[in-house]
């Protein structure tokens, strides 16, 4: 692949152009998604996209059936020299110019909801900003803490001070103010893709692309108010019908799920996980257990309202995929869909036979059996010596692998991981009557909710979380 040359002016201008575009095509899909499942309280009846008159939020407007409408202003980097910050929002006019719009807008006695969304991080230094909640993106309660004489509170008088209004006013603003930061092209594209996914649609690639070019059209043909009819025709025109929808349910225990919101269900656990990172949120942080994971995951199906054609979101690790995929099984009539990559691995694609090998170790710990999906990355010999370390109480232990070796793409279409699922199921079973399995997961998340999915007529099987290394804790017990 060649290297990246730095982009021209009028390159990075086309580029912000596309990320506006696939922001305004993102809140369309939302839209037709809120239309399709009729589940949002306040949904949205239109979006418009640099809608004249309405100050700096015009890049994207949400128009709800009642206020608050949402204003969005987005701002792209195409590098990282500039984190956000009181003087990049002071620099490029953007704090002041916010505030004013939100003084117009709310003239009227109406609230709105006012939005900055970039790919820029924000920078740790700043007082305000690095209060931001992480839940909803906003900078109060934390940003109206402490007296005027404290950090927070000299802050305040300087970002009064420079958005050139007085401090309630500020507040007032900041009340109402979300800011959405490290919003890269990359996750941008998936989210959409995810969105298109629920709706029915194609959501490939080009379908995506399809959908924000669209948008373009739309601005250079001056039509700045795009209803769901709109959106709909679009469809038709850009052939991008697929399939029914779905009904996406968002599991977060890594890091939140942008489009949690749209979801029918959405369980957001990453406040409850130790770890400061994506990468180090492995395990429930005490007093929070498993178990209660495990709960709230098992009150899923009770609040889908009946629907069981069931997309699977957020950011989770492979012992709770499995426990997702294993309360939507298959036997209680449920189909499940994960997008993986740019696949969408569902139940409902076909089983082929899948060539398995098996390797069986000894160890004679007790009466049940263990089971290493060794996937991904070969990893069977860390995870057999924590089980013979641990004494788990197994009497063999079976390293289950694809005859076609292992890697991130030994697994690579929705039917390949769908008879993998079904081979790794009908492969435990003759072993069940003998005790209680012991699963072990090192492979994609999507394989994890599939084999949850077809896990039926085994025994009680205790599900393994991999901490990193060649450590492991117990996560789940599920009953099969």
């Amino acid at each position: 692949m060649p290297a990246n040359g730095m982009p021209s002016a009028s390159g990075a201008r086309v580029a912000g152009d596309d990320y506006q575009w696939l922001h305004a095509w993102r809140y369309c899909m939302e839209m037709l998604y809120e239309a399709i499942t009729g589940h949002h309280p306040n949904p949205v009846v239109a979006v418009g996209v640099e809608e004249p008159g309405v100050g700096n939020g015009d890049d994207v407007v949400l128009y709800r059936q009642r206020p608050p409408n949402t204003y969005v202003q987005v701002k792209y980097a195409v590098d990282h020299r500039a984190a956000v910050s009181l003087d990049y929002l002071d620099q490029q006019d953007v704090l002041r110019k916010m505030v004013q719009a939100h003084i117009t807008l709310t003239a009227g006695g109406d609230p709105v909801e006012m939005r900055l969304v970039t790919n820029r991080t924000i920078d740790p230094a700043d007082t305000l900003l690095r209060d931001r909640d992480g839940r909803d993106g906003r900078l109060l309660p934390r940003a109206a803490q402490g007296g005027p004489r404290s950090e927070r509170g000299q802050a305040r008088a300087e970002w009064a001070a420079k958005a050139k209004v007085d401090e309630p006013t500020l507040m007032a603003f900041l009340g109402q103010f979300h800011l959405d930061v490290a919003y890269d092209l990359g996750r941008l594209r998936k989210d959409v893709s995810l969105l298109m996914t629920a709706n029915g649609l194609r959501s490939d690639a080009v379908a995506v692309s399809l959908g924000a070019g669209w948008i373009s059209q739309q601005v250079i043909a001056g039509r700045r108010r795009l209803g769901a009819d709109d959106v709909r025709s679009a469809i038709m025109a850009l052939g991008l019908e697929c399939g029914s929808p779905w009904t996406t349910i968002s599991i977060a225990t890594i890091k939140h799920d942008q489009v949690a919101h749209q979801a029918a269900v959405a369980l957001d656990w990453v406040d409850r996980f130790s770890g400061d990172t994506d990468w180090t949120r492995i395990a429930p942080l005490p007093p929070h257990t498993w178990d209660d994971l495990a709960a709230d995951v098992r009150s899923v199906p009770d609040r889908l309202g009946g629907s069981k054609r069931v997309l699977v979101s957020g950011h989770l690790r492979q012992a709770t995929g499995f426990l997702v995929g294993s309360e939507l099984r298959r036997v209680l009539g449920y189909e499940v869909g994960i997008r993986q990559g740019d696949q969408l691995w569902t139940s409902e694609a076909n089983t082929p036979p899948y060539d398995l090998t098996v390797s069986e170790t000894v160890v004679e710990s007790g009466p049940g059996t263990a089971i290493i999906v060794n996937v991904a990355a070969n990893a069977a010999e860390d995870a057999i010596s924590w089980i013979t370390a641990n004494e788990v109480p197994v009497s063999k232990i079976l390293t289950v692998t694809p005859s076609r070796g292992v890697g991130p793409k030994s697994v690579p279409t929705a039917e390949a991981a769908n008879g993998l699922a079904v081979a790794i199921r009908d492969l435990a079973r003759p072993h069940a009557p003998a005790g209680p399995l012991h699963l072990f997961l090192i492979g994609p998340l999507g394989l994890a909710v599939l084999l949850g999915h077809h896990w039926n007529r085994l025994t009680t099987t205790h599900v393994y979380e991999h901490l990193g290394g060649q450590e492991y804790t117990p996560a789940f017990v599920v009953r099969a």
